[in-house]
């Protein structure tokens, strides 16, 4: 074999190493992208759904500390994982927030609380509601989105 022919070998053979460490990477790469998005939005979905089980299991019984404290640290723990309009809902920012309403909610006469809960709290219910689902669709989205443009430049190389 000549000096030319076990050259080209050589350098094709280091080349195709080259793709296969590269192609290797981006996949590799690509699956812990994916993974930890995945794992991101699990928790995020934990976290607001802890949020919505207690607020709901306080709202039965406003005054209880054993209620109340946990639904408070709920609300700080979602707040890590929260977007910024989940974040002001859950916050004492707005009006129509958890936290605030739940403040009132503790100050109510027992007479006040039924037309509380059907009006102020079921609002606050609803609307952080639909801020988390919002959330939890747009990164789902962000997520799908990202996925298929990292598989799409792993094909490309």
């Amino acid at each position: 074999m000549s000096e030319a022919v076990r050259l080209a070998l050589l350098i094709g053979g280091f080349t195709l190493i080259g793709i296969s460490i590269t192609a290797g990477v981006a996949l590799i790469s690509q699956w812990i992208s994916a993974h930890f998005t995945e794992l991101w939005l699990a928790r995020k979905i934990d976290s607001y759904q802890r949020v919505m089980n207690l607020a709901a299991d306080f709202a039965t019984d406003p005054n209880n500390s054993k209620k109340y404290l946990p639904f408070v640290g709920s609300l700080a723990a979602a707040r890590i994982v929260a977007s910024p309009k989940v974040n002001d809902l859950l916050t004492e920012r707005h009006d129509n927030s958890l936290a605030l309403n739940a403040k009132r909610l503790r100050n109510l006469k027992k007479e006040e609380l039924e037309a509380f809960h059907r009006t102020k709290w079921t609002d606050a219910m609803e609307s952080i509601a639909n801020a988390m689902r919002e959330d939890v669709d747009e990164m789902s989205a962000r997520s799908l989105s990202s996925s298929r443009n990292s598989s799409q430049q792993t094909l490309a190389c």
